[in-house]
Parts: structure tokens; C-alpha cells; sequence
């Protein structure tokens, strides 16, 4: 990176959850001044390229992930950010379903948000605690059907919601919202050997999903 320039970067916040806990994304720098060290996936915006080309490189970074589209979180512009040089983040959030969590290798890894890294390259750890904090302000809640398995019940997304938000939600009302969404389908499998009822499994409408997102 050139010190005589203001550079942009796009920085991913990528988002799994699993069991009440929130996973964050992390990979290994391989370049001065951070090689070596932990931080977000990061990548440059050339002069030929725009944000949303930027972006779908990062992404394709990790084609196994799924990784939704992306929302934007946030720009990070503090001088001192970077230790050589101006560099201006435009940071955006991904979310991911939890099979990703078995996808890790050496240069990236998932680590619980409340339990990151002590030492993480520039601000990155202030920007996981603010997208932390955007997340919960979404309103509107379709990026975050990705951080589902390939098939879920409706407690089970409801839970994953009422983590999320730190709140508790009213089960029928909540029901209602989200099947009048459009953003789920049912499909034809139950639950099995279950001491209660047992309960439908829903798949992500992707492709709804995806257009209530823009």
C-alpha cells in the first residue's frame, strides 16, 4: 500500500450462529504489516473496479460458505487505522448457515464473537462489536434467514431471532410475520421421534430472500 494516497478496502464482517452463539469469520494476513496476524477478510478496491466488484471477489474467496448478499455496516476512516497508510474500510456483513463452522482451514477460522483473538490487526475488533450492534438494529430481518441450516423448524428460527435481538418473541405473531414473509418454504419432512408434536421443517426462499435484501 502506497503512503502518499488515501486507499479503500472492503472489509467483510462474516456472520454464522450455531446453539445461541454468534461465529465471526477471521483469517490469517499474509502481508507487512500483518502477516501473520489474525483479522477480517480484507481486499483492496483497485482503480478498475468498483465496491460491489470488490465484494463479489471477497466473497468468492470462500465459495463454500454460501454467504448471503452482502449489507453494508459502516465506514471506518480514523487516520490512524493503519499504521502506513491512509486506508478508508467500507465495511459490509455476510451471514452464512452453520455448516460453515465445519469449513474452517489453516489461514481462516471462526471464532465466537465474545471470545476473539487478543490481538487482532487495526480496529477490526471495534468494527466486530459495532457490526454487532448494526446487526441488531436491522429491520429488515431477510439477510439473516441465511444463518439457518438447510432445513429448520419455526422454534428454531424463532430462537435464533430472540438471540440475535435479545428479546422474546410472541410465538403466533411471530409465526404469522414470518410464513406471510414469503421468505421460507415448507417442505413435506417432520421432525422424528420427538416427545411433542412434531413440527414441519422450513428451507430459506432464497430467491426471495435475496430481493427483500436489496
Amino acid at each position: 500500500m502506497s503512503s502518499s494516497a488515501m486507499q479503500l478496502t472492503t472489509e467483510g464482517v462474516c456472520i454464522t450462529y450455531l446453539n445461541k452463539q454468534l461465529f465471526v469469520l477471521l483469517q490469517i494476513h499474509n502481508q507487512k504489516p500483518f502477516k501473520g496476524k489474525w483479522g477480517l477478510p480484507m481486499l483492496e478496491v483497485k482503480s478498475i473496479h468498483t465496491i460491489e466488484k470488490t465484494l463479489r471477489l471477497l466473497a468468492k474467496s470462500y465459495p463454500s460458505l454460501s454467504l448471503s448478499a452482502p449489507v453494508f455496516a459502516g465506514l471506518y476512516s480514523d487516520p490512524a487505522r493503519h499504521p502506513k497508510s491512509r486506508v478508508v474500510a467500507a465495511t459490509y456483513m455476510f451471514f452464512s448457515s452453520p455448516d460453515a463452522l465445519e469449513k474452517s482451514q489453516p489461514d481462516h477460522a471462526w471464532h465466537p464473537i465474545d471470545k476473539l483473538p487478543s490481538s487482532l490487526i487495526m480496529d477490526h475488533k471495534q468494527i466486530i462489536k459495532k457490526s454487532k450492534q448494526f446487526l441488531q438494529s436491522l429491520t429488515n430481518h431477510a439477510p439473516l434467514l441465511y444463518l439457518m441450516p438447510e432445513r429448520f423448524t419455526l422454534s428454531e428460527l424463532q430462537l435464533c431471532m430472540e438471540t440475535l435481538f435479545d428479546v422474546t418473541l410472541d410465538k403466533r405473531n411471530f409465526r404469522k410475520k414470518i410464513i406471510s414473509s414469503g421468505w421460507i418454504n415448507p417442505t413435506r419432512q417432520r421432525q422424528q421421534n420427538v416427545a411433542h408434536k412434531a413440527a414441519t421443517y422450513y428451507t430459506l426462499n432464497k430467491k426471495k430472500a435475496k430481493e427483500s435484501s436489496i
